[in-house]
């Protein structure tokens, strides 16, 4: 009768040791693990929480600025000053030639109204010091025939170009004030092509030589 008992329950033991051996293979632990949700707090303990979408928007680069284009260049003809100082300026292929004194100044025909002061012109190239007004004007210069040629002309390198009406010269975004009295110099260079009205966009000069 012990004998039976004990045949009993080591069947019913084997089969119980079946049953967790099965189970084991069945479900590991590592997959329940995974299974399991982990707390908030769990998670914030070991330190494996990501950012809140809100926080990952909020740690985006900042955008940087597009830097600030150099100022313009003046036209050719344009009087220029640097605000607070004296030496005046006239532009010429793109540099700014200093006037030498107030004879040269008045020499030419120029008018103080007509110089425009700028806060800074040192990023301007330097050309060559204007010494005297026995010579044409520079380049770039607007000037007005003598006698009975009334016509202004726009002085290029070696001609002059003349406007073909007063709308087409304003057009260009040019005043009276602009127009200097032509010198013997100046009659002496051959007449071009008329200024053509300008399109948008077009500067002053770069249609011509």
């Amino acid at each position: 009768m012990i004998d039976s008992k004990n045949r009993y329950f080591s069947r019913i033991a084997l089969f119980g040791i079946m049953l967790s051996l099965v189970s084991a293979i069945l479900h590991p632990p590592e997959a329940l693990a995974a299974s399991r949700p982990v707390s908030a707090s769990a998670s914030q303990k070991w330190g494996t929480s990501a950012p809140t979408p809100a926080l990952a928007h909020s740690l985006s680069p900042v955008p940087t600025p597009a830097p600030t284009p150099p100022p313009a260049i003046p036209r050719d003809g344009r009087l220029i000053r640097q605000s607070g100082q004296a030496t005046v300026y006239v532009m010429e292929y793109g540099r700014k030639r200093g006037i030498a004194s107030d004879i040269v100044f008045l020499g030419f025909g120029y008018g103080w109204n007509a110089v425009l002061s700028l806060p800074d012109v040192t990023y301007i190239p330097t050309g060559t010091m204007l010494n005297t007004s026995n010579q044409r004007h520079v380049r770039g210069s607007v000037v007005v025939g003598r006698g009975t040629d009334r016509a202004v002309y726009f002085l290029g390198a070696s001609q002059r170009y003349p406007f073909t009406s007063w709308p087409n010269f304003t057009a260009w975004g040019l005043t009276a004030a602009d127009i200097l009295p032509a010198s013997s110099h100046d009659l002496i260079l051959p007449v071009g092509l008329a200024v053509s009205a300008p399109s948008a966009g077009d500067v002053l000069g770069e249609q011509v030589p």
